[in-house]
């Protein structure tokens, strides 16, 4: 059991809530069949924390950036536009763009990621948009959906919409990339680690299970303000639909045809 402090006070820029705990028991979403979009809008992660957001991730931009423009020059090689769906603080978006020189959109359902997006990003254009609800015809080579994004469409309904407004969205012989979680042979995972910038040392704990078809990660953070010296403790949830490969290909079909499937990059 982790005990969280209710009175911890927060110093992260953009914060307009004191929330510190986000936590709902999974079997709630497994039980009524509930889209976990609707729980992805809550984490603290994209909302309260969302100033931690590419420090705690542990990530690396370049080289999964640096494979989605080998994929696109395979496939498309005269692609230019890119409409990148969940683009959170606009991590891909901006270095596509400054690197790779395409033409860069990115759609989030939280406010807080598209206003970060929007200030580290400015010659990228971002909007606050509901993945499964695009508006926007016709208008991009290649769609891109990262990493934990595509595994937040839990219910059929969900995909459906999901593949029906992206298609609406590419040109003719458009392309979409899915960057899917594979939870495979996956049980139990537990993992402490720390990053540090000019303005946070973080220490994360990360816990990990499957329930059912749901992929359940727990984050707890200590969060220590270098300026101030004030720490803060946080406890997050994220929820994801665990998919197999032929699920995928089924549910894309008959919209899509599947180009290639690649391994963990």
């Amino acid at each position: 059991y982790l005990k969280v402090k209710d009175n911890m006070n927060t110093n992260f820029h953009n914060c307009t809530s004191q929330r510190m705990v986000y936590y709902i028991e999974p079997e709630e979403f497994l039980r009524k069949n509930r889209s976990l979009i609707d729980h992805a809008r809550l984490k603290l992660l994209y909302n309260e924390l969302s100033s931690i957001y590419e420090l705690v991730i542990f990530r690396d931009t370049t080289c999964e950036v640096s494979f989605l423009h080998e994929i696109i020059r395979s496939f498309k090689p005269d692609a230019t536009s890119i409409l990148d769906v969940g683009c959170g603080v606009g991590r891909h978006a901006k270095l596509l763009s400054e690197k790779y020189g395409y033409s860069v959109t990115g759609i989030d359902i939280s406010e807080k990621m598209v206003e970060l997006a929007n200030s580290q990003c400015p010659e990228c254009k971002f909007m606050k948009m509901d993945m499964r609800e695009i508006k926007m015809n016709n208008v991009f080579d290649v769609v891109i959906c990262m990493w934990s994004t595509f595994n937040y469409l839990s219910t059929s309904e969900d995909v459906k919409k999901f593949f029906l407004t992206v298609h609406g969205c590419l040109k003719r012989s458009g392309m979409l990339i899915i960057d899917a979680k594979n939870h495979k042979n996956k049980g139990e995972r537990f993992r402490i680690r720390e990053a540090r910038n000019e303005f946070y040392k973080v220490k994360v704990f990360e816990y990990k299970r499957i329930i059912g078809n749901l992929c359940e990660g727990i984050y707890y953070y200590v969060i220590r303000n270098l300026k101030s010296g004030e720490y803060t403790i946080a406890l997050d949830q994220e929820l994801h639909r665990v998919y197999a490969l032929d699920e995928i290909t089924k549910m894309a079909t008959p919209l899509f045809t599947i180009a290639k499937v690649f391994g963990d990059y």
